[in-house]
């Protein structure tokens, strides 16, 4: 079967059934407000007129150590096929180039911005040296063939906790006793008696978004690890993630100046805050260390696809070079670390950094990355959704103790407290046909109110008919006809059973009917829910696959929370 509604191509699900309108940005090349091009210096003897010129997006904050090192490897004049070699180094934010990389294949990747412009093979660079491994695996589960098999680590800045150093010396006692884990735990319980009196904490976190910053996105999966011991605890880190939200500045820049406004505590790379104190501030700040395992910028060597071969053949020469012991100085005088960890000669340490080694990982799990964007997202990023509510008679069949509809009715509640306040949610409810609940409401602490006691409100009916293909169908025109853009605009389905022959017969005619109605501008998200044994789950998978959703199950009680939760950030 085959629709405009479906997935197409080799890219991720949801990445090419997302193409929002993108918005015009200018090419790599001419980004002046996140870009500087720099280009290396011509060895003697090499004109700029011939050779071969490899273009290296790096990371803002490496791309000088990058472009010392590409200055003096360009005094031994490097060569393919007889041609010189001449580096172009232009700092770019990762975000901006990753988004870049997803909008060449037709995908979108979310990193808190709008959308990219779909860019010319001209404005690719041949070297992309982002922060972290992670923008790679973000990158590759929209386009999977866009980086070459080797990805090499150029340096490394572990993830610390950034304080002001007044601060670190009134805490002295808790940092020496626990350490970076005695701060959070001070903060977490700040931040949870906040969140009971609805009041912004006394010790305020700083951070950037973690879909457009890696060194924030650490310290949200660090934040994940702590909070969430179970399963049951996704709610407590949504909350957490909602009020850290307050106090979230735009970029990494901005940051250290964050703590002048009242911010106390911030995730920051090491590097970050060896270069704040580097500019001799009124108030520097000191690096809390997160111990052995924390997460780490790693800084990758990767090379796109696609390049002709003398390209591939000089990044192959360039990669060498920079992870070679010549050049390694250039990276160890501006507070980068080797991808081992050790500090070499030069490294600028203070302020609660040593030039001791340091054990910490690259963040190059991709699922646990995924998950860690996915909380963040539900915890803040605004949606619009539709939820169907089946109410034939099946669903008063028992489950685990309970019954069908009772686990369906807490699923929806847990689930309601997953959406963002800048949400909206309707409900509908379906037997042989279906009715409107409530429209989509905007959630404001009354709407939820109205919300929830709706659904309290619900009961089975004694209708054993389940008109759930034609109640899809009608969802998924009203979604797409009153779509709004620039948010996730999702349809979430609780049933206990298979559908009905009701208004559409079959599995084949609803197909039909979705790719008549499918807007490809217009992506619905699909999010289906089965309760019990009696699921027909062939057919809920079905319609997850023509609609590129997800299909889940829940056949315990106590799997209500974590099955909607995954389901939602599926």
């Amino acid at each position: 079967m085959s629709g405009r509604h479906r997935p197409v191509g080799g890219a991720s699900r949801r990445s090419l059934r997302t193409p929002r309108a993108l918005a015009a940005v200018g090419a790599l090349v001419t980004v002046t407000a996140v870009a500087v091009q720099v280009v290396a210096a011509d060895a003697e003897g090499c004109g700029s007129s011939s050779g071969v010129t490899l273009t290296v997006a790096a990371a803002p904050e490496i791309a000088p150590a990058v472009q010392d090192a590409a200055d003096q490897w360009a005094h031994t004049e490097p060569e393919v096929n007889g041609k010189c070699i001449h580096v172009d180094v232009r700092a770019v934010l990762p975000a901006d180039v990753a988004g870049a990389l997803a909008a060449r294949v037709g995908g979108h990747l979310d990193v808190a911005a709008q959308p990219a412009a779909t860019p010319s093979e001209p404005d690719i660079p041949a070297v992309w040296i982002p922060d972290s491994t992670s923008w790679l695996h973000r990158v590759m589960a929209v386009d999977r063939s866009a980086f070459g098999p080797q990805a090499s680590s150029l340096a490394m800045s572990p993830v610390v906790l950034a304080v002001p150093a007044s601060v670190a010396e009134t805490m002295a006692p808790t940092l020496e006793a626990a350490g970076a884990k005695g701060l959070v735990q001070t903060a977490l319980a700040d931040a949870r008696e906040a969140i009971k009196d609805r009041r912004l904490p006394k010790m305020p976190m700083g951070i950037v978004d973690p879909r457009r910053d890696a060194a924030s996105l650490g310290g949200a999966m660090l934040l994940r690890d702590v909070v969430m011991t179970d399963e049951t605890k996704a709610g407590d880190l949504i909350a957490i993630y909602r009020l850290i939200n307050k106090t979230r500045v735009d970029d990494a820049a901005a940051l250290p100046q964050a703590f002048a406004q009242g911010v106390q505590v911030a995730p920051m790379a090491e590097h970050a805050v060896i270069s704040f104190n580097a500019t001799n501030p009124p108030a520097p700040l000191a690096a809390i260390p997160l111990g052995p395992g924390a997460p780490a910028l790693d800084y990758p060597f990767a090379t796109l696809n696609g390049n002709p071969r003398e390209i591939d053949e000089a990044a192959a020469k360039f990669r060498a070079a920079l992870t070679g012991t010549q050049y390694r100085e250039a990276f160890s005088k501006r507070g980068f670390r080797e991808p081992d960890g050790t500090a070499k000669a030069g490294f600028p340490a203070g302020s609660g950094i040593t030039a001791e080694t340091v054990s910490a990982a690259p963040m190059d799990n991709p699922d646990r990355v995924a998950q860690t964007i996915g909380y963040w997202q539900a915890a803040n990023a605004p949606s619009r959704a539709l939820a169907l509510f089946d109410l034939s008679s099946s669903m008063s069949a028992p489950l685990a103790g309970s019954t069908r509809f009772r686990v369906l009715q807490q699923s929806a509640i847990a689930g309601l407290q997953m959406f963002s306040d800048s949400s909206s949610l309707g409900i509908w409810t379906f037997t042989s046909d279906h009715r409107e609940l409530t429209p989509i409401l905007e959630l404001t602490p009354e709407n939820r109110s109205v919300l929830n006691s709706r659904i309290a409100a619900l009961r089975p009916s004694g209708n054993s008919e389940s008109a759930l293909f034609m109640t899809f169908r009608d969802a998924y025109r009203m979604m797409t006809e009153t779509y709004v853009p620039g948010v996730s605009n999702r349809i979430i389905v609780l049933t206990d059973g298979p559908s009905s022959t009701t208004g559409v017969k079959s599995l084949e005619a609803l197909n039909r009917e979705l790719e008549n109605i499918a807007v490809v501008t217009k992506p619905i998200e699909v999010t289906l829910i089965g309760v019990g044994n009696g699921v027909d789950r062939a057919e809920l998978e079905e319609i997850a696959r023509m609609t590129g959703g997800v299909a889940a199950y829940i056949e315990h009680p106590e799997q209500i929370q974590s099955v909607f939760l995954q389901a939602l950030l599926s």
